[in-house]
C-alpha cells in the first residue's frame, strides 16, 4: 500500500505542471531565505559558546546608583576587583582584567596602528586557544614585555616564519614575540584580539586598585550560585570603597553571563572586547524569515485546497475501495514532503548563491561552510519538516475529508466553504505585504529625515588625524607649517571630535549630585571650525600661559540645568569637577553631538590645563585635490613626527557609520519585503491560472454572448480588490502600531504619515492586480472556439 500511494504522490507531483512550479519555486525561494536568516541567527547565538568553560564564565558590570548616572551600566570596572574577588570569593576560581591600548606597531617594513590587548594570566584558563608556537603561559607571566600574536597577525607581519623570539617596537616599546594562538572563532566576543600581553607592573601596585579602567571576568566554579557571589561582592567591594571615601560606592555591582553578553548588552557602556549584538535584530530576522515562509506556505495551502475539485474523484475512488482518512492524509503529507523536499534542495543552491549578497547586506561575514555544523543541520531538518507540517495540514484535512459520493461527483465540491479559508489565507498574505511595505517605508523616510537634519554643526570637508607622540608645549612649528597650506582654510587641536568626549560632573552649588556633562578640551579655533552656533558671549579665547582660570562654552542644555539664560551665565563662574576654576565665557546653540536616538544633553567646551589633551587635529579642507593635498599633509605630518603614522579620519562619515544599524535594518526589511510580495504574487498568479483553467468553457460562451475582454478580466479581478479591501481595514492599524514601535527608539523622529499607508496599498494593489490582469488578459484573448472546445 506504501508503495502504491508513493507512485500515486509521484504521479500526482507530475501532473501539476505550471502548480507545481509555482509550489517549488515558491517554497525553494523561501527555504534559500530562511535557511541565510537561520545561519545568521545560530551564529548569533552561538556567539561565545565555544569556550569551554563558557557556562561558567561572568563579566562584572557596574550599575550606577548615583542620580547624576541613575541606571547607567558600565562594562569597565575598577583595576583592584579582580584581587579582591580571588581573595574574598570562595565560588571565584579564577578572575582576569581585560583592556586595550592603540600606538604604532613597527617590525621592518610593516607599519601599523595596532592595538594590544593587556590581561592577566589567567586568561587563557578562561577563554581557550590552540597554542602553535611557543607558551602563552610564559608570555602572561612577563609583565608589559611578552605578547602572543594570533595566527592570522603573525603572518601579517612576520609571513609564514615561527616568530618567537622576535621583537617589534610599539610606540616607544620594545615587545618580544613568545607565542602564537590560533585565532579565536568568529562567533567570538574575542574575536578581534590578535595581540594580547600581561598586564603591565603598575596594574599590579596598591595605587592601580581604584582606577576604573579594565573590564573583569571571572570563572567560577562549577554549579556555584551566582547569588551567592554577587551579593558578598557588592558588599565587599562597597567596604572597600567606603574606606577609602568616606562613603557608599556609586555603583552597585552585577554579574552577567558571557553567553549573553553580544545580544544583550547594546545598553552598557565601555565595552572593548565585542562589538554589541542585539537581540532585537535576532528577533526581527526570525518574524521576518517566518512571516516569509508563511506565506509560502499559503499559497501551497491555497492551490492545493483550489484543486481539490480535480482530486475529488481519486480520494472518492480510493476511499471506496477501503483507504482510510489516515493513510490517505499520509498520502497527501507524503505528497507536500517530497514537492519539499525538492525544493529545499533547490533552496541549498539559491542558498549558496545568494549568501555573498545577504553578507553584504547585513554587512556580515557568514561562509557556506556554516552549513555542516550539526546544530545547523539539525535546526535546517526542524525547518523542513515544520514546512512540511504546515504547508500539508490544511489540505491533508480537508481533501481526506470527502466523503466518498460528494467526493465522486466532483461538481459538488464546487463552491464548497473552503474557498471561505482560501479567502481567508489569501488576506493574510496582503496583510503581511501591506505591513511590510509600511515598515520599510517608515525606515526609509526616517533614513532620510537624519540624512537631511540639521544636526547643529558643519562637518563637510574636514579631516582629522590623531598625533600620538605628545606633542609638548608648543605646537606652533606644525601648526603653523600646516595652517600655511593653501589647500587648509581652517584647523583646531582638540581632545576630541565633538561629537564625543570625557564626563565630569556640573552641579549647580556643592550640595547638588549635579549631572553628566560631556566636555572637550579645544583650541579657540573649534567653534568656527565645526560652525556651532553662538548665542551669547564669545568663543574660547587662547589660553595664556599665566591664566588661572579655564574658559567654558556650554550648550544651551547645560545653561538651562543651571537654571540661567545665556545672557546672564556669561563670566559666572560654574561648579565643574576641574581642578581649577571654571568660568562660562559663551553659550551655543544645542547640537546633536550624540546619536539621534538620544536626547540632547549638556555639552561643554572648555580650555583647562586638567584633563585629556589635545592630541586629534581638525582641519576643514578644499577639495579639489584631496589625494594630492593628504600626500603633503603626509610628508608635513612626518617631518614634526618621524616615529609617529599618519592615519586619517573623515568625521563625516563617522558620523554616517553611527546610524549604520538603521540603514542596515531598512535594506533588510526592504529586500524580504519584496521577496514576501513576490512570493505572494505568486500564489495569486498560480490561482488566478487555476481559476482560468477551470473557467475556459464559461470564458468561451461568454466572449460569444458578446463578453468584452474588460468584461472577462474584471470576473477575475473583482474578488481579489474585495479581499484587499479587507486587507487594508486589517492591515492599516497593524502597521501604524509597527511604525510607532519601531520609531520609539528615535529621540528625533518622523511623524506617521497617511501617505506612507496609502502607497503601501497602492503597491500591492498595483502588484496584485498586474498578476491578475497578465492571466486574465491571456484567458481573455483565447479563441472562443477553442475555449468552449477545452472540456
Amino acid at each position: 500500500m506504501n508503495f502504491f500511494f508513493f507512485r500515486i504522490t509521484w504521479r500526482s507531483l507530475t501532473k501539476r505542471g505550471v502548480f507545481a512550479v509555482v509550489n517549488i519555486l515558491g517554497l525553494s525561494i523561501s527555504l534559500a531565505v530562511v535557511l541565510i536568516m537561520y545561519l545568521q541567527i545560530d551564529h548569533e547565538l552561538s556567539i561565545d559558546k565555544s569556550f569551554k568553560e563558557s557556562e561558567n564564565i561572568y563579566r562584572v558590570n557596574a550599575r550606577w546608583l548615583s542620580t547624576a548616572r541613575a541606571g547607567e551600566i558600565s562594562a569597565i570596572t575598577h583595576a583592584g576587583l579582580a584581587q579582591s574577588m580571588k581573595d574574598n570569593l570562595p565560588g571565584v576560581k579564577e578572575a582576569v582584567r581585560v583592556w586595550n591600548r592603540a600606538h604604532i606597531l613597527k617590525a621592518g617594513d610593516y607599519e601599523s596602528d595596532t592595538r594590544i590587548n593587556f590581561t592577566d594570566a589567567g586568561f587563557f584558563d578562561l577563554f581557550d586557544a590552540q597554542i602553535l608556537y611557543g607558551s602563552v603561559e610564559e608570555v602572561l607571566e612577563r609583565p608589559g614585555d611578552a605578547l602572543a600574536l594570533s595566527e592570522t597577525e603573525a603572518k601579517k607581519i612576520f609571513g609564514d616564519r615561527n616568530p618567537v623570539g622576535e621583537t617589534i617596537l610599539w610606540g616607544p616599546q620594545t615587545l618580544e614575540i613568545g607565542a602564537v594562538y590560533k585565532d579565536f572563532p568568529m562567533n567570538s566576543s574575542f574575536y578581534g584580539f590578535h595581540i594580547i600581553c600581561r598586564n603591565p607592573p603598575p596594574y599590579y601596585t596598591p595605587q592601580a586598585k581604584f582606577a576604573v579602567v579594565v573590564e573583569t571576568f571571572v570563572l567560577l566554579h562549577e554549579k556555584t550560585d551566582t547569588t551567592g557571589v554577587g551579593q558578598p561582592l557588592r558588599r565587599i567591594w562597597n567596604e572597600d570603597v567606603k574606606e577609602v571615601r568616606g562613603e557608599d560606592a556609586p555603583f552597585t555591582l552585577e554579574l552577567q553571563e558571557l553567553n549573553k553578553i553580544h545580544l544583550h548588552s547594546s545598553h552598557i557602556t565601555g565595552s572593548s572586547t565585542t562589538t554589541p549584538g542585539n537581540i532585537e535584530h535576532v528577533k526581527m530576522l526570525t518574524l521576518l524569515a517566518v512571516i516569509i515562509l508563511l506565506i509560502a506556505c499559503i499559497n501551497y495551502m491555497n492551490l492545493a485546497t483550489a484543486r481539490a475539485q480535480k482530486r475529488s474523484r481519486e480520494i472518492g475512488i480510493s476511499k471506496t475501495i477501503g483507504a482510510k482518512r489516515y493513510e490517505l492524509a499520509s498520502q497527501l503529507i507524503l505528497e507536500t514532503g517530497m514537492l519539499t523536499v525538492v525544493s529545499f534542495i533547490v533552496a541549498l543552491g539559491l542558498a549558496y548563491l545568494l549568501l555573498p549578497v545577504f553578507n553584504s547586506l547585513l554587512n556580515v561575514q557568514l561562509y557556506f561552510g556554516l552549513v555542516l555544523n550539526i546544530q545547523f543541520l539539525l535546526g535546517a531538518l526542524a525547518i523542513l519538516f515544520l514546512t512540511t507540517l504546515i504547508a500539508a495540514s490544511y489540505p491533508a484535512f480537508y481533501l481526506s475529508g470527502f466523503q466518498p459520493v460528494t467526493a465522486i461527483r466532483a461538481a459538488a465540491i464546487r463552491g464548497s466553504k473552503n474557498a471561505f479559508v482560501r479567502q481567508t489565507l489569501i488576506v493574510s498574505q496582503f496583510v503581511a505585504s501591506i505591513v511590510l511595505i509600511t515598515w520599510v517605508i517608515v525606515i526609509y523616510t526616517q533614513i532620510r529625515y537624519i540624512d537631511n537634519k540639521n544636526m547643529g554643526f558643519n562637518i563637510t570637508q574636514i579631516i582629522s588625524f590623531w598625533i600620538r607622540t605628545n606633542p609638548g608645549p608648543d605646537f606652533s612649528p606644525f601648526e603653523n607649517t600646516f595652517r600655511a597650506q593653501s589647500s587648509v582654510l581652517d584647523i583646531s587641536r582638540v581632545s576630541f571630535f565633538p561629537t564625543i568626549g570625557d564626563q565630569v560632573l556640573l552641579k549647580t552649588d556643592i550640595n547638588d549630585e549635579g549631572v553628566l556633562m560631556t566636555v572637550c578640551n579645544a583650541d579657540e579655533h573649534l567653534i568656527d571650525l565645526v560652525q556651532l552656533q553662538m548665542i551669547a558671549g564669545t568663543p574660547l579665547p587662547a589660553r595664556l600661559p599665566n591664566d588661572t582660570i579655564a574658559r567654558m562654552v556650554l550648550n544651551r542644555k547645560a545653561v538651562e540645568y543651571l537654571g540661567s539664560t545665556p545672557e546672564d551665565i556669561i563670566g559666572r563662574r560654574i561648579n565643574v569637577a576641574f581642578n581649577e576654576p571654571v568660568e562660562v565665557c559663551g553659550v551655543v546653540e544645542n547640537f546633536n553631538y550624540e546619536s539621534l536616538h538620544r536626547p540632547i544633553g549638556e555639552y561643554g567646551i572648555h580650555n583647562s590645563r586638567f584633563g585629556r589633551g589635545r592630541f586629534y587635529l581638525m582641519a576643514r579642507v578644499n577639495s579639489h585635490d584631496l589625494p594630492g593635498q593628504l600626500e603633503t599633509y603626509k610628508k608635513i605630518f612626518n617631518e614634526f613626527y618621524p616615529n609617529d603614522m599618519f592615519d586619517v579620519h573623515y568625521p563625516d562619515l563617522e558620523v554616517k557609520d553611527v546610524y549604520k544599524g538603521t540603514q542596515t535594518t531598512g535594506n533588510i526589511s526592504l529586500t524580504f519585503s519584496i521577496l514576501a510580495i513576490l512570493i505572494a504574487c505568486m500564489g495569486v498568479f498560480g490561482l488566478t491560472a487555476f481559476m482560468a483553467e477551470q473557467r475556459t468553457k464559461e470564458i468561451g460562451i461568454r466572449k460569444v454572448m458578446g463578453a468584452s475582454v474588460l468584461n472577462i478580466v474584471s470576473l477575475f479581478t473583482h474578488n481579489y480588490m474585495k479581499l484587499l479591501g479587507i486587507s487594508l481595514v486589517i492591515a492599516i492599524p497593524i502597521a501604524w502600531w509597527v511604525g510607532e514601535q519601531y520609531l520609539q527608539d528615535y529621540a528625533y523622529r518622523i511623524s506617521l504619515s497617511w501617505w506612507m499607508f496609502a502607497v503601501a496599498a497602492l503597491i500591492t494593489v498595483v502588484l496584485t492586480l498586474m498578476t491578475v490582469c497578465f492571466q486574465a488578459l491571456k484567458s481573455a484573448l483565447i479563441n472562443p472556439v477553442d475555449a468552449i472546445r477545452a472540456e
